[in-house]
């Protein structure tokens, strides 16, 4: 029960500090390796628009309602998601692929369903 309480925290803090691919807020890591100038320019320009909707939102609703219209439903989504990416992830016959040996399509048909 405890670690529920503190999902949205620690989502946060993977969105912002995208341990262990890179941030997805600040962009570094894995995850920005070798990308072009306009594609950080394009992820920044993502991180302002969502940054500022969120602000916009919750400065025109008030803390209550934008928790229970917006943070509760993103909290929802948080967990599914990370619980499909955790259960797709995890299963005992699981394959392990490398940059390599991976295709989409034998990734595909090794998604737990």
């Amino acid at each position: 029960y405890i670690r529920m309480v503190f999902f949205p925290f620690l989502y946060f803090i993977y969105l912002f500090t995208g341990i262990p691919d890179g941030g997805h807020v600040l962009f570094y890591g894995r995850m920005w390796e070798g990308e072009s100038m306009k594609d950080k320019l394009d992820g920044a320009l993502s991180v302002a628009v969502s940054v500022a909707t969120a602000g916009t939102l919750w400065h025109n609703m008030g803390t209550s309602d934008f928790a229970v219209v917006c943070m509760a439903p993103w909290t929802v989504m948080g967990f599914w998601l990370f619980m499909v990416t955790y259960l797709q992830h995890h299963s005992d016959d699981g394959k392990l692929y490398t940059d390599d040996t991976f295709t989409f399509e034998k990734g595909a048909f090794e998604t737990v369903e």
